[in-house]
């Protein structure tokens, strides 16, 4: 079972330079967007502070609400064909469609 805390641990993270760049902003930018509460709030690893990257993309998704929109549905398409690749596969070796 997977628990919020090993979920934690094993989400990509980046550091200032990544973040910044993830968001599409110059790093002295990003600094300051984080410094006046306008961006994620990074956590500290080992003293050094890093972003989850799902932090990031959700706050662009909050900057940018039709990217959510297209996200879903992107999300939703990648279902179906994951489910149709299964089939496939149940079909190829003798399963139930």
């Amino acid at each position: 079972m997977t628990t919020p805390a090993s979920t934690l641990l094993a989400a990509p993270k980046l550091n200032a330079t990544d973040a910044a760049r993830a968001a599409g902003v110059s790093p002295s930018t990003w600094r300051r967007a984080v410094e006046s509460g306008c961006a994620p709030q990074p956590i500290h690893v080992l003293g050094q502070r890093r972003w989850l990257e799902s932090d990031i993309e959700s706050w662009i998704i909050q900057q940018n609400p039709h990217l959510a929109d297209a996200l879903e549905l992107r999300r939703q398409a990648e279902a179906v064909i994951k489910k149709s690749k299964f089939r496939s596969g149940l079909r190829a070796v003798g399963g139930a469609a």
